[in-house]
């Protein structure tokens, strides 16, 4: 019942819809014979939605198309009840052409497969439910229809139904334009979250190797404590500790494993021109930039392929989120006439440099923001250091970024970062990646 109910629903929606885009017509040949739009949009509508009643929706669409038109005729003529009922009279043909086109429509509806056998199929329903039209008019309500107004029909079956294939297109278009936007946008949302994954993937194998040193000493003081036969407990608790670690040790082995897998599964090494790489980078940080009077400029450089995007992805990430919360927190901090005068600026700049016979890729970023002071300069690359605080909340970042930053450049791709920064005037890091590490 509730199904029966949302079909009649959705029956009496279109035929609304085809009612009101009726009123967009053109009045030519006879008296009271529209060319209207109104099928033009119910073809669509079949065309498109697997529309399950097409008869009845068709003749629905006739009824209304002629009940809208006898009341707008009424209203014209004075809101006399007698032009309503006239208007109806008048207007009773165009149930006929609706069902008429309908019933041809769903004649030829198994052959049309595409758009241009749609505008072969809607030229033959169009010109035959006219003509079904006509014939009422004439025999019915006595109106005279001669040879020219039939050859005028062609025309007219022709003018619509180009209307319905040009329509169809342009959303096939749209459409079209539509899905690969959203396949790169997912594609866009899977390499940066594959990014952040083999960062912290990155990250757990740090620890694992800080955790390997640590168990090596650990079993190194078990075998000391061994030499003491006074302190049998603590022989037995050292080699706890060791158990402890060793298990710590695989566990963080076993995350890593399953992260690894995830983003192999989900994303696959491509190779991808360092251009694409940078387009990635300004819409991943459009959000963060979004109603902030700050601005991200990116040169380009040379363009060159390379497989090591993620890397690239995760480094230029970090830094600039950081030099963004350092002109934020210049804005918070320092005077309110400085936030209305003050434009932050953010530079991503690509340049090649040779040293000692080898290229390396450089990349220098400059943010002007609050600057790093000499006394944290020390630690920026420390794991567990920030200076990124919100003063609202009291809360500090993890603090870190610039150290997997570090690491990244220093041991994944064998490079060098450095920086310098003036308190109040910004920060410049630059980091020089050999071309044999970066290039494909």
């Amino acid at each position: 019942m509730e199904e029966g109910f949302k079909l009649k629903e959705n029956i009496i929606f279109i035929a609304a819809i085809a009612a009101l885009f009726s009123q967009v017509y053109m009045g030519i040949f006879v008296e009271n014979f529209n060319v209207s739009f109104g099928i033009v949009i119910l073809i669509i509508i079949f065309y498109e939605e697997d529309t399950e009643d097409k008869l009845k929706t068709g003749m629905f669409c006739g009824v209304f198309v002629c009940i809208l038109r006898a009341f707008i005729y009424f209203l014209q003529s004075g809101g006399v009840l007698h032009y309503f009922s006239e208007g109806l009279i008048n207007y009773f043909p165009e149930t006929i052409f609706y069902t008429s086109y309908v019933i041809f429509y769903l004649i030829f509806n198994k052959r049309i497969k595409t758009v241009n056998k749609l505008f072969f199929y809607t030229i033959i329903c169009d010109l035959f439910a006219n003509i079904s039209e006509m014939m009422v008019r004439t025999y019915l309500l006595k109106e005279v229809v001669g040879i020219k107004i039939y050859i005028g029909l062609g025309i007219v079956a022709i003018l619509r139904s180009s209307f319905i294939w040009i329509i169809l297109n342009l959303m096939n278009r749209y459409s079209i334009k539509l899905l690969k936007k959203e396949h790169k946008d997912r594609y866009m949302n899977l390499v940066m979250a594959s990014s952040r994954m083999k960062s912290e993937v990155y990250l757990m194998e740090k620890t694992m190797d800080n955790v390997e040193i640590v168990m090596s000493k650990s079993y190194k003081f078990y075998n000391e404590i061994k030499s003491f036969k006074k302190y049998p407990k603590w022989e037995s608790e050292a080699v706890e500790i060791a158990k402890d670690i060793h298990e710590i040790k695989k566990q963080i082995a076993l995350i890593s494993r399953g992260v690894i897998e995830i983003t192999d599964d989900k994303v696959d090494e491509k190779v991808m021109e360092f251009y694409d790489v940078l387009e990635l980078i300004g819409e991943i940080m459009e959000p963060s930039l979004k109603d902030k009077n700050i601005k991200l400029h990116i040169e380009k450089g040379q363009n060159f392929n390379t497989m090591k995007h993620y890397y690239l992805i995760s480094i230029f990430r970090n830094i600039i989120n950081n030099a963004i919360d350092s002109i934020d927190q210049r804005i918070s901090i320092d005077s309110s006439s400085l936030s209305k005068s003050y434009n932050g600026n953010i530079e991503l700049i690509h340049y090649i440099v040779e040293r000692e016979d080898e290229k390396y890729h450089a990349f220098k970023i400059i943010d002007n923001g609050r600057g790093i002071s000499k006394k944290d300069a020390e630690h920026i690359f420390s794991p567990g250091f920030s200076t990124r605080i919100n003063f609202e909340t009291g809360s500090i970042n993890r603090g870190l970024g610039l150290s997997i930053v570090k690491d990244i450049i220093e041991v994944k791709l064998k490079g060098t970062v450095k920086f310098t920064s003036i308190e109040d005037q910004g920060t410049e890091f630059i980091i020089l990646i050999p071309q044999s590490e970066l290039e494909e």
